[in-house]
């Protein structure tokens, strides 16, 4: 999992991976968060990604749906905080995703 340090839009991405058919983006609107997942499809185990990640983030109180709540308790053994942009698409690569929270102003 990824931090939020290092913000990357989906499109910057996709130029930096040229157009990688790999590189998946998943929106989830939980509460008044909007939850954005990007990881390499073929590079990451999806059971992991839906079980650990995506249904442990639908189960948490809304208060708890921030950076470092999850970083503390979501059930992955390896987290990761990149600073640099270079780092960040490094470690896509080799298989981890990355989560970013956009918060809806009401």
């Amino acid at each position: 999992m990824k931090s939020k340090n290092v913000f990357l839009d989906y499109q910057e991405i996709r130029t930096i991976l040229n157009d990688s058919p790999d590189l998946m983006c998943r929106k989830m609107e939980l509460g008044r968060q909007t939850i954005q997942i990007v990881f390499m499809k073929n590079l990451i185990n999806q059971e992991v990604l839906n079980e650990y990640v995506i249904k442990y983030m639908q189960t948490i109180p809304e208060k708890h749906l921030n950076y470092t709540y999850l970083v503390n308790n979501i059930p992955i053994e390896e987290i990761k905080t990149e600073n640099e942009k270079n780092e960040f698409i490094s470690s896509l690569l080799k298989g981890f995703s990355y989560i970013y929270f956009f918060t809806s102003v009401a």
